[in-house]
């Protein structure tokens, strides 16, 4: 379990594409919190980054839930 966990880490710490970017805020257990800058309306931005971490190299091995913290 440790190492599925630093990939998520390792894989939002500093990610950036033409939709999102995000930074790691705090890790606590298996939970991360991100601090995400988009455009996108919240629903889509979610969507987003499931579908980013899913095509991940074990993305669609993990279960994974993404939620909005404000």
């Amino acid at each position: 379990m440790a190492g599925q966990i630093k990939f998520v880490q390792d894989f939002f710490k500093d990610y950036k594409d033409e939709k999102i970017k995000t930074s790691l805020k705090s890790v606590e257990r298996i939970r991360a919190v991100l601090d995400v800058v988009s455009d996108l309306p919240q629903e889509e931005m979610i969507k987003h980054i499931k579908n980013t971490f899913k095509h991940s190299p074990i993305g669609s091995a993990l279960h994974f839930t993404v939620q909005i913290v404000e």
